[in-house]
């Protein structure tokens, strides 16, 4: 899954004990169990702020009892003039991550309801077409990558740590300090094409083939993964300068016998 070579067939399958947890986690609070596309009418992406009501009767209407505590730990909450609401913009993309992709057939047109999803969000602008590319430093498509990276990466992780106390996240703590590396990483993920020569502009087409190869792309443990190769990759790259500096540590002292 993520940036790895294997697909796993199934989403809790990790070889790191606390993030097969936390994926199991997740399930457990209702992660697709629902379609992006059965839940995307209640959903209304301009809307900076949401009455709680708003979103717990009618948004997440269908949801379990355990998913609406979840999101009642503070993250996805937001304050103005002294009154709280949902922030709106965290509980679209929360859902975008925590729900199925499916296929839908519109006429002639068959496209993934989360490559649709995804290309409408970044491209919010009236003066966007959006027949137009994605760009690699459109300041929406950034942020779009930026707020998925926080929810996953920082919200989802809070939020569990409030609801299971004894939860063990060792590693993860540390997607806090590398969560610029992991931005750059997805979209460098996204910009490579399969002969990993740099590609253009992003097309809707594009994305809606990369939503057609992976089920699990651009779930929150598919960003979760990219986060735990950046941190494997530091350790690799940290024990590999102790040993060198053991070795030259050792290469000293033995010059220093020989003398």
């Amino acid at each position: 899954m993520g940036c790895t070579n294997a697909k796993k067939l199934s989403y809790n399958e990790h070889e790191y004990e606390e993030e097969a947890e936390l994926r199991k986690f997740e399930e457990e609070i209702g992660a697709f169990k629902k379609d992006l596309n059965h839940i995307l009418p209640r959903i209304c992406i301009e809307k900076d702020i949401i009455p709680i009501s708003n979103v717990e009767n009618n948004i997440l209407k269908d949801f379990s009892s355990i998913f609406i505590n979840f999101i009642q730990q503070g993250y996805f909450y937001k304050e103005v003039n002294g009154k709280k609401y949902y922030d709106a913009r965290k509980i679209n993309l929360l859902l975008f991550l925590l729900t199925n992709d499916t296929v839908i057939n519109n006429s002639k047109i068959s496209y993934h309801d989360k490559a649709s999803f995804f290309f409408t969000f970044v491209k919010t602008r009236e003066d966007q077409n959006l027949c137009e590319a994605l760009e690699e430093n459109e300041e929406n498509f950034v942020k779009f990558i930026e707020d998925l990276v926080d929810i996953a990466c920082v919200g989802i992780i809070d939020c569990y740590t409030k609801m299971r106390i004894n939860a063990s996240i060792g590693m993860m703590k540390k997607f806090t300090t590398i969560k610029a590396e992991i931005v750059e990483s997805l979209i460098k993920t996204l910009f490579f094409s399969k002969n990993q020569q740099r590609a253009g502009g992003l097309t809707f087409e594009e994305i809606n083939a990369k939503f057609g190869e992976d089920k699990f792309l651009f779930t929150s443990g598919y960003i979760r993964e990219v986060a735990w190769q950046i941190l494997i990759k530091g350790k690799a790259n940290e024990m590999e300068a102790k040993e060198i500096e053991e070795a030259k540590a050792e290469n000293i002292k033995s010059e220093k016998i020989k003398k």
